[in-house]
């Protein structure tokens, strides 16, 4: 038994003792194409300080650089850096109509959170963008209503912007407050009861088809022009002052907003036979002493009714 294992134990110490197969020395020719080819090409080097401002060009700016030194981020310069991201924000526009008392926190927080889901820079053109957040600037050279317009009409008519409400958007321009208002009555409501209807109407086919790239642009309110809300969102060409479906006769909107001024003093016709029981329609109008208020009717017990309001506004005149 001990001379068979130990036979064995010799057996394999004598293959481990064969020599080792002869590895070729490495030649000194040139490497074949295929081997070139599997050569990564080398990456572009850049300095840490770059690939900081490649990477994360909002947290380290130009400005946050001195003699090839990151600036150091302390409390101070922090906050200063925080405040310039803020002021150039939508957030902080929508902070400047609260703290200007324009709609207030404690009351209109689901207005405010519709609002906030609307980013304006997704609707504002390549010339503009640069000062979207800029109100002043915007409204006086191109007439596009500033955010604090906006909430103005959100907020007259509000207690008619409920989910399942239905809307009619006339010059609906940039299609901004008719995406606030499809968030208002809750266009994607899986209760039928519950979900409400949005059309934005304008006169100019090029601008309804800039307003579709505008809400294909917004990240969050694009699937809106999917075909599963096409019944309850819907943006097209028509002339608004005979509302939609044209010169209909059907009471078949809660909210009438007129996004254009008149120099008429009444609203047209076809809105006003289109507008529901108790329904709310919204209407600049620019009066002979160039002063410019809104008008806001409302069907009372079959019969149209209206009150002025104070309200200075900047609409531009509805063609």
């Amino acid at each position: 038994m001990i001379s068979k294992k130990t036979s064995k134990r010799e057996k394999r110490i004598a293959n481990t003792n064969q020599s080792e197969p002869t590895i070729p020395e490495p030649t000194t020719t040139e490497p074949t194409t295929a081997k070139s080819n599997s050569l990564k090409r080398p990456k572009e080097r850049v300095t840490p300080l770059e690939y900081l401002q490649l990477n994360n060009p909002q947290m380290f700016a130009k400005n946050m650089f001195s003699q090839g030194k990151v600036v150091s981020m302390n409390a101070n310069n922090l906050s200063r850096h925080r405040k310039e991201r803020k002021k150039n924000s939508y957030h902080q526009v929508i902070s400047n109509l609260i703290k200007n008392d324009i709609i207030d926190a404690k009351t209109n927080k689901n207005l405010i959170d519709k609002m906030l889901q609307v980013d304006k820079k997704y609707y504002c053109s390549d010339q503009e963008l640069n000062n979207c957040y800029n109100e002043t600037e915007i409204s006086t050279s191109t007439g596009i209503p500033t955010t604090e317009m906006l909430a103005h009409a959100c907020l007259l008519l509000q207690h008619k912007l409920k989910p399942g409400a239905h809307v009619l958007d006339v010059g609906s321009g940039t299609g901004m407050l008719s995406v606030i208002f499809a968030n208002l009555v809750n266009v994607r409501g899986d209760i039928a009861k519950k979900r409400g209807k949005v059309v934005g109407i304008d006169i100019n086919s090029e601008t309804i088809e800039a307003s579709k790239k505008h809400i294909d642009n917004d990240t969050i309110n694009r699937d809106l022009l999917q075909d599963t809300h096409g019944d309850n969102f819907m943006l097209v060409v028509g002339d608004g002052k005979e509302g939609y479906p044209s010169k209909s006769k059907e009471r078949a909107y809660d909210v009438i907003h007129i996004g254009g001024l008149t120099t008429t003093k009444y609203a047209p016709a076809h809105l006003k036979y289109q507008l529901k029981e108790g329904g709310l329609l919204f209407l600049p109008i620019k009066h002979e002493d160039e002063k410019e208020t809104i008008r806001i009717y409302q069907r009372v017990n079959g019969k149209i009714k209206f009150t002025n309001t104070e309200l200075d506004v900047n609409y531009t005149k509805l063609e």
